[in-house]
């Protein structure tokens, strides 16, 4: 008991010095937040699963990319070919990752979106400040105009494959976090709602130098447009590259270096290089093969060409309204045999139309269809750029 006793005031001192020591720690960490504050950001919706019931009704899965600040979204809006309908009641808090199960009876009005194909575009819209006034994200899928994966069959769904990125702080390697980022690559899912399973086949491809030369490179890459989703390729022993692909349509006009995921493609410091290719478009389903031939025209830096392109081609608004937009270049087109060409996905082509201006408004044909198209900026016959356009 005297022992016990004796040993009270060295309890009590160590705990006054663990709480001093602890306090000191948290106003420590406060003033290296604000010092250097981690980045903030709005959620921002997307379809994340489309499912079709037996019934032919659908059932949306929403994600949000970051769910910093929910109190910053004023409303979200999903819209179809059909029309647009607000979501009642989002019930947003500060959870990351959280899950949104929505139907018709979630939304204010009915909202069809035909299961054959159409486009499902998710709007958040913000309450005033930083953010802007809004951020859609679409999903187009099946025989609309522009799809990225075909419509879903008896139990399969359609789901929206993730990848992230570090937000790195450079000061503070352990304030940096792993943050989403969106894709525009869906592919076709099985075992919803209990657990979805992507369908994954693969692609086999022979890679031709211009100079008929052996290619060296032991590994490649092939991203989206967005380059954020990555397939790896690896050099067989035949010569071939074999990686994975998901169920989805695919078209690609470059071939990238390997990058290694840890050590260079989250801190932002990988190469950004390529090699351009003779597009290729095809359609991946699960467990078949696609073989391909891969034919390199030449190496480009994409820095270099990314400020070439900020100047060459601007595009607006983006959708579209009312089947027209407003275009401007740095190019001089005065001068020259410049034309402006609008292709659908599958190749054809939808309008033709000679420019003379630096600036200028194209009105597109009263009868095209709902979807994404591209437009390209041809000057003395050279294809200098093309940006995608969405017609909604």
């Amino acid at each position: 008991m005297k022992t016990a006793m004796k040993r009270l005031p060295f309890i009590a001192s160590k705990s006054v010095k663990l709480i001093v020591a602890s306090v000191f720690l948290m106003l420590t960490m406060n003033v290296q937040l604000r010092a250097n504050p981690i980045a903030v950001y709005p959620p921002e919706f997307f379809v994340s699963e489309l499912k079709f019931d037996s019934s032919g009704e659908w059932v949306i899965e929403l994600k949000s990319i970051h769910f910093d600040i929910p109190e910053d979204v004023d409303s979200i809006r999903i819209s179809t070919s059909s029309g647009s309908a607000k979501w009642k009641n989002p019930m947003l808090s500060d959870t990351e990752d959280t899950i949104f199960i929505l139907r018709n009876d979630s939304l204010d009005s009915d909202l069809v979106i035909h299961q054959e194909g159409d486009f499902v575009q998710i709007t958040t819209f913000y309450n005033e400040g930083y953010y802007g006034e809004s951020i859609t994200h679409t999903l187009t899928f099946g025989n609309y105009q522009g799809a990225t994966v075909r419509s879903p069959k008896g139990e399969e769904s359609i789901a929206y494959v993730a990848d992230y990125r570090m937000d790195y702080n450079h000061d503070d390697f352990f304030k940096s976090r792993s943050v989403p980022i969106y894709s525009n690559l869906y592919t076709i899912a099985t075992g919803y709602p209990n657990e979805s399973n992507v369908c994954v086949g693969k692609i086999k491809a022979k890679i031709h130098n211009p100079n008929n030369q052996p290619f060296s490179e032991s590994k490649l890459q092939l991203r989206d447009e967005h380059y954020t989703n990555v397939f790896d390729m690896e050099q067989q022993e035949d010569g071939t590259y074999l990686g994975n692909l998901y169920a989805c349509y695919y078209y690609f006009d470059k071939l990238h270096p390997w990058i290694d995921p840890f050590t260079g493609y989250y801190n932002n410091s990988y190469r950004r290089d390529y090699w351009t290719i003779e597009p290729i478009q095809f359609e991946g389903e699960q467990d078949t093969v696609i073989s391909l031939d891969i034919c390199i025209n030449s190496y480009m830096d994409i820095q270099t060409v990314k400020k070439e392109e900020d100047h060459v081609l601007k595009i607006y608004p983006n959708p579209i309204i009312e089947n027209s937009f407003y275009y401007e270049t740095a190019l001089p087109v005065k001068s020259t045999n410049s034309v402006i060409e609008i292709i659908g996905l599958n190749g054809q082509k939808i309008g033709y139309y000679p420019v003379s201006e630096s600036k200028g408004n194209i009105k597109l044909p009263s009868n095209i269809l709902h979807g994404i198209y591209t437009v390209c900026l041809i000057v003395n016959n050279k294809n200098y750029i093309a940006v995608k356009i969405m017609v909604p």
